[in-house]
């Protein structure tokens, strides 16, 4: 996932969290989203951010 990531993010949020390699914050997308899924794409959106802003941080 490259530039497509909050709308992957939003259609298939644990998913997202699995590809990015976090496993503890892809089992909490899934309960988020097995609760509603709203709050799971929100969270999802928050996780690439954090992605894109470590590697930012990292250039």
């Amino acid at each position: 996932m490259k530039g497509n990531d909050v709308p992957a993010g939003s259609f298939m949020p644990a998913a997202c969290c699995f590809v990015f390699g976090k496993t503890v914050s892809g089992l909490a997308e899934l309960i988020l989203t097995c609760i509603f899924w709203l709050p799971g794409a929100i969270h999802a959106c928050f996780i690439v951010a954090d992605r894109r802003a470590e590697k930012r941080a990292r250039r």
